[in-house]
């Protein structure tokens, strides 16, 4: 390849070195200060090798945006990095074209050491969400596979996604289960938390990132909206990088129910709750609900979870409201604790009710969270989760084991 005058190899940009290696390719000097590029289309494999380079070429530029991100972040005046994104209430006049949720999973790119170092920018795949998804296994954990092969371009998100369930299988679960200031009336011991409360107070204390799966059916009132926003801040908070949200919900409020969740988390799936027979009558349409939604949600950058495919239709189960008129029956809770998480995780229910979330878990070897706001239900819940041989107790493990 002849060069402009006054550009050597050294200074010539790389890409276009790169590039004059593949089929096809050819430079020519131009009248002094660009190289006039000229492709000569051969056959697929030539404009196949164009793409790949291209493709590949673009891991340095999300990897080069990832630092400027960290150090605009380091060097910024405090709330001015916001400004960066198109999100913001108050942005730049040319904000970048994505929000500040993508920027914080990109600086996390930034401060991988592995995913940082130049010398590994050629076998990274140029797919910043998978990029992400890397960035949660520790550096050194990211050199071992990647001399394995299993780090390489054409990765996709969820071979990256299988690398992290993997690393986590490897670690023994020696995490005690989350310690939380107790009061006199609540129940504490090595496996079942349960506090009297508003959840938005007696979870203030619970460590960032220390929960697997948090199931909750809040309330359907529509003066009762506002608990969805907080239990979406409280969720974005405490689950782990692997961690879910399932949240039993109603239909009639259900584009408020969607905003309020997607504030703070991101949509997955939804799964639906099939009745035998048809059940209550709706005010807001003239039918009889015959489906209950449960919505899946995941933190921002959120690994998706590695098990089975399964069916989104979960059967109801038993009909049961002998302990609460908006009593929930276990099963379908079961299924998803059983699918979604490995023994030892911690499971949440900020809105216990009568304690049925608990019930599976418990069951099937998890460790439990719940806080109950009205005191009656929350003696119901602890006499009915810490008395196994209770007559329902054992109608529902026949049920929740069969």
């Amino acid at each position: 390849m002849t060069l402009p005058e006054g550009l050597d190899n050294a200074s010539f940009p790389k890409a276009f070195q790169v590039l004059d290696n593949l089929p096809g390719w050819t430079f020519t000097d131009s009248t002094g200060t660009d190289a006039e590029v000229t492709y000569q289309v051969e056959d697929p494999q030539d404009w196949a090798d164009r793409v790949r380079a291209d493709w590949r070429r673009s891991v340095s530029g999300i990897l080069a945006a990832a630092a400027d991100l960290r150090d605009a972040r380091d060097r910024l005046p405090h709330g001015e990095w916001g400004r960066m994104f198109r999100n913001h209430r108050d942005p730049v006049v040319r904000p970048v074209p994505f929000t500040d949720r993508t920027g914080r999973l990109l600086v996390a790119v930034a401060e991988n050491r592995f995913l940082a170092d130049r010398n590994h920018g050629s076998d990274l795949p140029p797919s910043w969400r998978t990029l992400a998804v890397l960035a949660k296994l520790p550096p050194e954990y990211l050199e071992e596979v990647h001399r394995a092969g299993q780090v390489h371009p054409e990765m996709e998100r969820s071979d990256a996604e299988r690398l992290v369930h993997e690393y986590l299988e490897a670690q023994p679960r020696t995490d005690p289960m989350p310690v939380l200031r107790a009061a006199p009336s609540d129940l504490v011991t090595d496996r079942l938390t349960l506090l009297l409360g508003d959840f938005r107070e007696r979870l203030a204390d619970l460590p960032d990132g220390s929960v697997d799966l948090v199931l909750s059916d809040p309330p359907y009132p529509r003066e009762d909206l506002g608990l969805w926003s907080d239990l979406a801040e409280l969720a974005a908070r405490v689950l782990a990088d692997t961690g879910i949200l399932v949240a039993w919900t109603g239909r009639a409020d259900l584009p408020e129910v969607l905003r309020r969740l997607g504030e703070h988390l991101e949509y997955r799936w939804c799964y639906a709750i099939r009745y035998a027979e048809s059940q209550a009558r709706m005010w807001t349409w003239p039918v009889r609900q015959a489906w209950k939604p449960l919505l899946v949600y995941q933190k921002p950058g959120g690994v998706r979870p590695h098990c089975e495919r399964h069916p989104d239709f979960l059967e109801a189960g038993r009909r049961d409201k002998s302990l609460y008129k908006w009593q929930q029956s276990p099963e379908p809770a079961g299924q998803l604790i059983g699918l979604l998480t490995r023994p030892d995780a911690v499971v949440l229910d900020p809105m216990l009710g009568v304690g049925t979330f608990g019930v599976p878990a418990l069951e099937l070897g998890r460790r439990f969270i719940g806080v109950e706001l009205d005191p009656g239900r929350f003696q119901t819940s602890v006499d009915r989760l810490t008395n196994p041989d209770r007559p329902d107790r054992q109608a529902e493990r026949a049920t929740i084991n069969g």
